[in-house]
């Protein structure tokens, strides 16, 4: 994302539909991000949106066995997807953070 400024930081954006599995609607997975990336990450089913530094990524996602990582966003509770406890402070209604990445704050 680029501001005017001139100011830049590398995102990498990833979106599940809103026809995707209820079960499935919030799992992520074969992400191969590049060093200093931060991702967004949107689930249609929710209308929600998570915006991951890259040490908040490292930390939260998995790995598969071909080093792949992978990351589950939502549970399922009463056959509805729900936004996990543990990803919540990472809910965003704006880009606030990657503007202030960006200009390095």
């Amino acid at each position: 994302m680029r501001w005017g400024e001139g100011a830049f930081v590398p995102v990498q954006i990833k979106a599940s539909s809103a026809r995707a599995r209820p079960e499935d609607a919030g799992l992520f997975a074969a992400l191969r991000p590049r060093a200093g990336c931060w991702h967004v990450f949107h689930v249609a089913r929710l209308e929600a949106w998570w915006l991951f530094s890259p040490e908040e990524l490292a930390e939260a996602a998995g790995r598969d066995g071909d080093g792949a990582w992978c990351v589950q966003l939502t549970g399922m509770r009463d056959g509805r997807p729900y936004p996990l406890e543990r990803f919540r402070h990472l809910v965003v209604a704006g880009f606030a953070r990657l503007r202030e990445a960006s200009l390095g704050r």
